[in-house]
């Protein structure tokens, strides 16, 4: 058995994680649990861990307060980013590793949206989704005048990025709606996001004709189904045996009180039963299943009265 820690130990633990191998932080917080959340929450702040620090924010129950943290983080990042890149021209390996790190933190806050949308309701997750959607929406405007179109396809990608996220949790049309009432679309300039609104279209009506095809499937099948069991239901059945399996008396055997034949009622199992011995009155016969095949089943009190009065095999 794998010995845990005490928690001032893995505490301890995170700290030096914090100070020599940060990347790991993360990883290690999900993994283990052998810690406390406020203990390790404020050493994460006071290292400025934002993938750790957000994650257990959440696990107190502030998802709030780590959207709002990993939002405002975002927002910071693209706003020096723009600024840093936008009056140069062609990439290099620095560009390169700071659209990894926005990157990064972009998916951290999708995941974040993706992960508390099946929890909340509708109003709730547009709140989550439509300011991170705002955001990223807003940025090749800002930087419209921008001489780098490498920075410009950034922005695009970042876009498409939350529009494919977001698509499951907010409604097509109030996704449509929110790009045409941006600013950066007023005069209805829609080449830059073109491919993308398309895209949109394209999964939509995909999807559509997936659920009308499984609601079709679905109701063949339902119908397929009535019908056998409706075919089943009005098919005769054979009695293996013509005595009663409870008295086993013959089944066409006349009442002694008032002389005529006892009705019969024959089970799928082909076991066959006078009414009277399984007490059923009249034509009523739901929920009346076979002794013989159902071991829950109990002889009605008016056949245990005839066990007791007629000994089994005498009329």
């Amino acid at each position: 058995q794998e010995i845990q820690p005490p928690s001032h130990v893995a505490e301890r633990y995170i700290e030096l994680l914090c100070q020599y191998q940060p990347e790991v932080v993360y990883n290690f917080l999900r993994t283990n649990d052998n810690y406390r959340l406020e203990e390790a929450l404020d050493i994460c702040a006071m290292a400025r861990l934002l993938d750790a620090t957000a994650y257990l924010l959440e696990r107190t129950g502030d998802v709030k307060g780590a959207f709002k943290l990993i939002l405002d983080t975002l927002r910071s990042e693209l706003d020096n980013f723009g600024e840093k890149y936008c009056n140069e021209i062609g990439a290099n390996t620095q560009f390169s590793s700071s659209v990894e790190h926005i990157q990064t933190i972009l998916q951290a806050l999708l995941q974040l949206c993706q992960r508390n949308s099946t929890r909340v309701n509708e109003k709730s997750r547009q709140t989550m989704w439509l300011p991170v959607f705002d955001m990223v929406l807003s940025m090749p405007n800002k930087f419209k005048r921008s001489i780098n179109n490498d920075l410009l396809d950034v922005f695009k990608t970042l876009i498409a990025d939350v529009l494919n996220s977001m698509m499951g949790y907010i409604k097509l049309p109030d996704i449509l709606q929110k790009i045409i009432e941006d600013p950066s679309y007023e005069s209805g300039q829609f080449k830059d996001i073109k491919p993308i609104i398309l895209g949109m279209l394209d999964t939509y009506n995909y999807e559509e004709t997936l659920l009308k095809t499984t609601n079709h499937i679905l109701i063949h099948d339902v119908q397929l189904s009535l019908t056998n069991l409706y075919s089943l239901s009005h098919r005769g059945v054979v009695a293996d045996n013509d005595c009663c399996c409870l008295c086993d008396r013959p089944a066409a055997i006349e009442s002694c009180t008032e002389g005529i034949s006892d009705d019969v009622i024959v089970f799928s199992c082909s076991h066959l039963y006078h009414c009277s011995c399984l007490g059923i009155s009249g034509s009523t016969t739901l929920g009346i299943t076979c002794l013989l095949c159902d071991k829950t089943a109990k002889p009605s009190l008016t056949h245990q009265t005839r066990l007791t009065s007629t000994p089994r095999g005498e009329e």
